[in-house]
């Protein structure tokens, strides 16, 4: 089974919004270049609950562009991605081995003007989900 991460990342290249892994999409780490870059990094997250088998994970998602207004606009898309309106389904299947309900930690807000003018936006979201292995 593949971790949480890849298979975020692979719903946002089938969703339009990222291009591919290495390209415009990365893991863990944020690369020098490109310019354009989204970001997944899972960090801590909380045990299920007894005798339930799904976890609860905790992701951050980075989005930097060269342009403010496009980089706000790629955040913002990934964000109602995963938190729909109150008329969607709240438990998606991302891929036959993966479902996710996902909650907002926060909304996308920008963090920071980075070395080569490039702005970054970030945002947190919940993942109840199964586990990884």
């Amino acid at each position: 089974m593949s971790m949480l991460v890849d298979d975020l990342g692979q719903f946002l290249i089938d969703s339009g919004i990222a291009k591919g892994f290495g390209n415009d999409l990365f893991l863990s780490y944020i690369p020098q270049d490109p310019d354009n870059v989204i970001v997944l990094t899972e960090y801590n997250g909380l045990p299920s609950g007894m005798g339930i088998s799904a976890v609860t994970r905790n992701v951050q998602i980075k989005v930097r562009n060269l342009d403010y207004v496009t980089g706000n606009s790629i955040c913002w898309q990934i964000f109602n991605l995963f938190i729909q309106g109150e008329n969607q389904d709240f438990i998606l299947d991302i891929n036959p081995n993966r479902f996710i309900i996902a909650s907002a930690l926060n909304s996308p807000t920008p963090l920071m003007l980075d070395d080569r003018d490039r702005q970054e936006f970030v945002f947190n979201l919940q993942f109840t989900t199964n586990r990884d292995v």
